[in-house]
């Protein structure tokens, strides 16, 4: 969680490599608010990933071979 101006924050999770390139992805919000809201959003990130609400299909990038 991280101030991007007054009353505005970013949160963000990390999701699982990505299994072609092997890049790490992130999932993030803005939230307007404050610092609990960012909480709530950040909680509410972490609870659709571990449910599988995540986009995590798999990259469009080609493996080399």
């Amino acid at each position: 969680m991280f101030p991007i101006r007054p009353a505005c924050l970013a949160v963000d999770i990390e999701l699982p490599r990505d299994k072609v390139t092997g890049k790490r992805r992130r999932l993030s919000r803005r939230v307007e608010g404050s610092r609990r809201d960012a909480e709530v959003a950040l909680f509410r990130l972490r609870v659709a990933q571990s449910d599988g609400r995540c986009d995590l299909s798999p990259s469009t990038a080609r493996m080399k071979g």
